[in-house]
């Protein structure tokens, strides 16, 4: 509500003071538009209100410079889908929330072999984007980024910064100038859970075939042994990547954790 790129709305049924519904858009960035918070009250539902706010917000988004819309929503939310499909929206790809605590967790000694991950250099994170671009990893997501329940588009200079920060995470024996296949690597960023926990948020991660496993088991051997207590994450809902995860001790919900990415692009 504090946003000031953004815009939140809100519906008043005058006759008897009772909010019918709310509406949030944000900019993730000048050109990049994000839809939240559209919620009718059971009362109001049924008379076309849903969508008149989406109708409303892409024209506030359009006014405001945006040159794409993107929103997350339920898989099973087809209220919601019907109204991006009308809108011309189109489904972009699917997500699934998963999430370790290390209070949890299996022995470590349980895990199984794994990746000695280590923080890549500012000077590597240029080319580690561009392995990324190049991966099922980024097609899996459009290329874009994942930021606390929220996707958008990432640059060569943000992973530097990722880099500088010590988020982007590599193998120990990486060696980025004789590369000739896409290697495992991460992103990270700092979070605090619930609980007031030190936290990491999955932004992405790669791998291929059987590296996916020791991936996510060298990523909790790192998170234990920096005191991080909790890592979560939407990541693209494929197989390949729930077998590693749960094997390495993450856990997900049932199709209450698989979201739809819906993006409009404007002119």
């Amino acid at each position: 509500m504090r946003d000031p790129s953004g815009r939140y709305i809100v519906l008043i049924d005058a006759a008897k003071g009772r909010i019918a519904g709310t509406d949030k858009l944000s900019f993730l960035s000048p050109t990049e538009a994000w839809f939240e918070g559209l919620r009718i009250h059971p009362d109001y539902r049924g008379h076309g209100l849903s969508a008149v706010l989406e109708e409303y917000m892409i024209e506030e988004a359009s006014h405001r410079g945006a040159k794409s819309i993107r929103l997350l929503t339920n898989v099973h939310n087809l209220p919601v889908h019907r109204n991006t499909f009308r809108n011309g929206f189109a489904n972009r790809f699917i997500v699934r929330y998963w999430k370790w605590e290390q209070s949890s967790a299996p022995q470590m000694a349980a895990l199984g072999s794994q990746i000695t991950l280590r923080p890549a250099t500012p000077k590597e994170a240029p080319r580690l984007y561009e392995w990324w671009w190049r991966t099922p990893s980024s097609q899996a997501t459009d290329g874009l980024l994942h930021r606390n329940w929220l996707f958008s588009a990432t640059s060569p200079e943000e992973w530097a910064g990722y880099a500088e920060r010590e988020q982007l995470l590599a193998s120990e024996q990486l060696d980025v100038e004789s590369l000739v296949l896409p290697p495992p690597f991460l992103l990270v960023s700092d979070d605090i859970n619930e609980s007031g926990d030190a936290a990491w948020t999955i932004a992405t991660l790669s791998a291929t075939a059987d590296e996916w496993g020791m991936l996510a088991r060298g990523l909790v051997s790192l998170a234990v042994e920096k005191g991080c207590k909790a890592i979560e994450g939407l990541v693209p809902d494929h197989t390949y990547i729930h077998a590693a995860l749960h094997e390495a001790g993450f856990t997900t919900g049932g199709d209450e954790s698989r979201l739809c990415l819906f993006e409009l692009l404007l002119p």
